[in-house]
């Protein structure tokens, strides 16, 4: 990762988390998104980013805490790992003395943080990588854990006991890797990651360099088959991913929908996942709406994927809120 060796100054002028903001980090180029500085925020929020250094509260029990982020796979949950991993890493370089940063109330830059510890899936096996800073770099209380759940044997299944400290994670919709760290606390709120819009999703091609390759008209056709997975988008053409979608629909069983609309005890969720093979893709996708910030979300459970013609039921119609 060529940020490690930024300064605090220089990352602050390279990457700002501000929508619309592009930014380039070795052959990667990320769009901020207009929700992103209020996801990052709530995620500060639920994991209590403010008690970092405060040697007060931990002067009697308190574990630190914990920020989960999921949804459907191929909406750009591990980019967002690296932007909170950047925006940490501020923290870790900035001198001990400069103040707190908060957005309505909620610290969002806490320069106590003093070490900086990633799992992250396709990084170094998923075996744990340190960055430390400062005579306090070994005190656990001062140190923010990022995981990105994967196929990484050490990163498959996000841990059920964190421990003390302070943890976020992102994972896709596939229960293994984030039932074990649900069991950690009950009733923790989680953040989603949300689909993409289409007009998101025409920037997102420009801002890669892609706008030769893959036209406007052609992005929107990709998005009416399935919808706002960029992953999906950019991989294959409307054509290709219709065939698919068409040959996956005659999965959809009766089950699944019932599941969907809520008519059964199954979890949504479980219908989120991907399969293993290289191009797989869910039938159905968690659409999330912010209910003025992402502190508190509405979740809707619905297909997808339209199929066009031919299918057994009107799938299309399904679309489930909780």
């Amino acid at each position: 990762m060529a940020v490690q060796a930024l300064t605090c100054e220089q990352l602050r002028a390279r990457y700002t988390l501000e929508a619309g903001e592009v930014w380039t980090a070795d052959n990667m180029r990320i769009m901020i998104r207009d929700h992103y500085p209020a996801l990052f925020r709530s995620m500060c929020k639920n994991a209590n980013v403010n008690t970092i250094g405060d040697n007060t509260v931990w002067a009697e029990y308190y574990d630190g805490g914990h920020a989960l982020l999921r949804g459907t796979a191929g909406t750009g949950k591990s980019v967002f790992m690296f932007i909170m991993f950047v925006e940490f890493l501020k923290m870790l370089r900035a001198p001990p003395t400069e103040g707190v940063v908060d957005v309505d109330g909620v610290v969002v830059f806490n320069p106590a943080v003093s070490s900086i510890a990633i799992q992250w899936d396709g990084i170094y096996g998923g075996h744990p990588i340190v960055f430390r800073h400062g005579d306090d770099s070994m005190d656990y209380r001062r140190r923010v854990h990022l995981f990105d759940a994967g196929a990484d044997k050490p990163v498959l299944r996000l841990p059920a006991s964190q421990g003390e400290g302070y943890f976020l994670a992102t994972a896709s919709a596939n229960p293994i890797h984030y039932r074990a760290w649900d069991s950690k606390q009950v009733g923790m709120k989680r953040q989603y990651s949300v689909l993409w819009s289409v007009e998101e999703l025409v920037l997102l091609v420009k801002h890669l360099g892609k706008g030769n390759s893959i036209s406007r008209q052609q992005v929107y056709d990709r998005y009416a088959v399935v919808g706002g997975v960029p992953r999906l988008i950019l991989r294959q053409d409307a054509r290709h991913l219709l065939a698919t979608v068409r040959y996956r629909v005659a999965s959809i069983t009766m089950d699944m929908v019932r599941t969907v609309i809520g008519t059964c005890e199954a979890n949504p969720e479980d219908l989120l996942h991907t399969g293993s093979e290289k191009d797989a893709f869910s039938m159905f996708a968690m659409d999330v709406k912010a209910e003025g910030d992402f502190d508190d979300v509405k979740v809707c459970y619905r297909p997808l994927v339209n199929s066009g013609s031919g299918t057994r039921y009107s799938a299309l119609g399904l679309y489930t809120c909780r």
